[in-house]
């Protein structure tokens, strides 16, 4: 038996149900999706679960929250019905002992050779590059463009003449560590690269800004005018279906964000630009070989 315990948002639950898949493909034993992060006490980031009506023969859903439970309930009695996030931590880390299988953790890098796709193991980390998946890896990513498709909702159909372009800032403009870690592509980039765009694809004629910031969008939208193409902003806000309709255009402006590499991916006629830094983190950099799929160009701005 393996477990890879779900984190973070829609773009790492992906990658990690991936993980899942690769290692049941090598093993040939459906693999556990632990969701115990997003119970009330364990969610610290007030995430949700957006992958759980997915159904696989190569893993299923489980629930360590109770284990966990049971050490939450030692550490309240020891911090007098206080739990902070150090006492949250070392629970987590005690989980390791109470289902018996060794522990692999992702290191600092965004492909650790390190984690080894083994049966009878527990999973902690983003997983966010399709190198793990190793030579079944265009199978995984048509797995799971078919759970995706199967399961959220349908786009509107936008003409193919359309370029959409994914701002990612929220957390990672307004929580000080996810700023520092990630960085975030600023005006400039943009502006650059729907340049870049529009002089490889003179027929683009509309231009579809999707963000969790409506004021930056705004803003773009602005500066984006004077290029004599239709500049409109998507208020879509709930995940699944922002996921859907922002893959659905044939050309892409990408930020460094894994909504934004699935979302490239989910069309496999798409033609996409993507920044060529990912993280102000130095530890942490992209191999642009094994890091993307299908059409991408790489633009090279500093993030901010």
């Amino acid at each position: 038996m393996s477990v890879v315990r779900l984190s973070g948002g829609l773009g790492n639950q992906l990658f990690q149900a991936a993980l899942a898949i690769a290692i049941a493909k090598k093993t040939s034993e459906r693999v556990g999706l632990d969701i115990s992060a997003y119970k009330k006490l364990n969610n610290l980031n007030h995430r949700n679960l957006e992958i759980g009506s997915f159904e696989s023969e190569y893993f299923y859903f489980c629930d360590t929250s109770t284990l966990f439970s049971k050490f939450a309930h030692r550490a309240v009695k020891q911090k007098n019905s206080v739990i902070d996030v150090r006492s949250v931590n070392s629970i987590d880390i005690n989980r390791k002992r109470i289902l018996s299988l060794p522990y692999q953790r992702e290191g600092d890098l965004v492909f650790d050779s390190a984690v080894k796709l083994v049966d009878n193991s527990y999973f902690v980390g983003s997983f966010i590059s399709p190198q793990y998946w190793g030579t079944d890896k265009y199978q995984v990513l048509n797995d799971m463009r078919n759970l995706i498709r199967g399961n959220f909702p349908n786009s509107k159909n936008f003409a193919n003449k359309t370029l959409a372009i994914h701002i990612r800032r929220g957390d990672y403009l307004t929580n000080l560590k996810a700023r520092n870690f990630h960085g975030i592509c600023g005006e400039p980039y943009y502006l650059n690269a729907v340049q870049r765009m529009l002089d490889l694809h003179p027929s683009i004629n509309h231009i579809l800004i999707f963000s969790d910031e409506i004021r930056f969008s705004e803003g773009l939208r602005k500066s984006l005018g004077s290029l004599g193409v239709r500049v409109s902003v998507n208020t879509t806000i709930e995940p699944r279906r922002a996921l859907i309709e922002l893959s659905e255009p044939d050309y892409f402006v990408g930020c460094n964000s894994t909504f934004s590499w699935w979302a490239s991916v989910l069309n496999e006629n798409r033609s996409s630009i993507f920044p060529t830094k990912w993280f102000l983190d130095l530890r942490r950099v992209i191999d642009p070989e094994h890091f993307y799929l299908g059409n991408v160009e790489q633009l090279n701005m500093e993030l901010e």
